[in-house]
């Protein structure tokens, strides 16, 4: 991972502007609906979720899209997602470790 201070700012902030058109449009969709597709969770929620996972971990903050971070949190805190991560920490910490990634 790059130090903030070799991080190219203006890909950052092209990137940025770019996201927060998509959560715009993500926004109205939920206008209506608890899932992208209606009131049920489905594949579409599951691969969107996974991509928002990374902004999530950019700390990239959903606060402007209050449907949108629901939503968001609906997923990730589903039964089936906490138990895979828990699953998968020991193995992320590990490669964390053998790429000595600071």
């Amino acid at each position: 991972m790059k130090k903030e201070q070799d991080r190219d700012q203006g890909l950052i902030k092209k990137l940025t502007i770019l996201s927060e058109t998509i959560l715009d449009y993500l926004e109205k969709t939920l206008e209506n609906n608890h899932y992208l597709t209606g009131a049920d969770f489905c594949v579409a929620d599951l691969n969107v979720a996974v991509i928002m996972e990374y902004l999530n971990r950019t700390g990239f903050k959903l606060d402007k899209w209050q449907k949108v971070s629901e939503w968001f949190n609906s997923c990730y805190n589903r039964k089936a997602n906490i138990n895979i991560q828990t699953l998968r920490e020991p193995e992320a910490q590990r490669l964390y470790k053998a790429l000595n990634w600071k």
